[in-house]
């Protein structure tokens, strides 16, 4: 620790002298995004892939958003072929959302095209440390002034200049310091990366055990190690009271209260409740039709979505339905082209159900993942906070 003022609170001890103010310009490289023709890019997988906003998500480079493809270069576009250590930042949004000002880091040479309304910045030699950049793009500091100069575009859109972007000025360490922050906090994300891999393997395998628990493909044995007898055929109207609660306007929704569920999950909060207990849900408006939700107790459900009620069923196991039904396909029952939506003809839908003892094993199961996911996402959640601690403590 000193007393000089461009001097972060973490810092390693061989470090000293006081950060130097630069501008961005000066130190880093900026290249803007060019604009290949829609009608030119290429569904099927080719030489290279296109980075478009689409695919910098959430601070997540994402291959799988809307892939678009590009098989040769023209001389002119060669400058726009991403190398390793390159950042990605994007450029274009939402008026009064941060949807934008993403970043990501790529870990690929010569695979990669930058598309418009994103920007490349790259390190330039004893000036700065690629994934230095990375980092410095997603501090409080550098996100307030890129926020700060952010200018309305079409319609609803906001947009942050290049030029405007270069004439920021922050305080930088020398380019070893660089480099030793860099390091740590990559360690640090490569630890969340990991956690976020085992969460998807997770995911995957309960997938598939879904898949074939509802199969029969895996069966169950009771507590005498006998088998238990065969699944019968009911419509869910049998088994379950099926309503539409009451809808409220979003002018309703508070910011403190109880969670209210919508034809997005979880929209907001209400003063009030309407269920008591947790529920099954099904979406049944809108762009989400068919998506099936467990809500937390003491939760106003609105008539966006469709309650699969089974509190006074003493022969259906609550978690074991939900589960049955998050593994089924309800798009078969959407109708409407404007305004797409599931009507009470859900009370027909038919499912095997085993008696309530495989039920209560299966559900047993299944939940036992569940929590071994959860444990996951909170040590992600951890590590995420652990990191934006770091970002603050190192980063003047």
């Amino acid at each position: 620790m000193t007393n000089y003022k461009n001097v972060p609170v973490l810092r390693f001890k061989e470090f000293e002298n006081e950060w130097e103010v630069k501008k961005l310009e000066n130190v880093i490289f900026f290249q803007s995004g060019y604009a290949f023709k829609s009608s030119e890019m290429l569904n099927a997988k080719a030489k290279y892939q296109l980075i478009k906003m689409s695919n910098v998500y959430q601070n997540q480079l994402r291959l799988d958003r809307n892939p678009s493809f590009w098989n040769v270069l023209e001389s002119k576009q060669k400058k726009f072929l991403l190398k390793k250590g390159d950042t990605i930042l994007t450029l274009t949004g939402t008026v009064g959302k941060r949807d934008y000002g993403y970043s990501i880091i790529i870990e690929e040479d010569d695979k990669f095209l930058l598309n418009q309304r994103l920007l490349l910045l790259r390190e330039k030699k004893s000036k700065s440390h690629n994934y230095f950049i990375n980092y410095l793009v997603s501090t409080s500091r550098f996100l307030y002034y890129f926020f700060s100069n952010s200018k309305g575009g079409t319609g609803n859109q906001s947009n942050v200049g290049v030029e405007d972007l270069k004439a920021i000025k922050l305080p930088l360490p020398t380019v070893p310091e660089q480099q030793k922050i860099a390091n740590f906090l990559t360690a640090t994300d490569t630890k969340i990366q990991q956690l976020r891999q085992k969460k998807g393997l997770l995911n995957d395998y309960k997938k598939g055990v879904m898949q074939q628990i509802f199969k029969q493909e895996i069966r169950f044995k009771n507590d005498d190690g006998g088998d238990f007898e065969d699944w019968e055929v009911k419509k869910l109207g049998e088994v379950a009271k099926i309503y539409q609660p009451k809808t409220i306007s979003q002018s309703d929704l508070t910011k403190e209260g109880y969670d209210v569920y919508g034809a997005n999950g979880i929209i907001g909060k209400f003063s009030e409740y309407n269920h008591l207990l947790e529920q099954i849900v099904v979406t049944c408006r809108g762009s989400t039709c068919g998506t099936v939700n467990f809500t937390n107790p003491k939760s106003w459900i609105t008539g966006n979505a469709m309650v699969i009620n089974i509190d006074n069923n003493r022969k259906i196991d609550k978690r074991f339905l939900s589960f049955l039904l998050s593994n089924t396909n309800f798009t078969y029952l959407i109708t409407g082209s404007g305004q797409p939506q599931i009507t009470g003809d859900i009370k027909k839908h038919k499912s095997l159900f085993p008696t309530l003892p495989e039920q209560q094993k299966i559900a047993n199961f299944l939940s036992s993942i569940d929590e071994r996911i959860g444990k996951v996402s909170v040590e992600i959640g951890e590590m995420e906070r652990y990191k934006k601690g770091l970002l603050q403590g190192m980063f003047v």
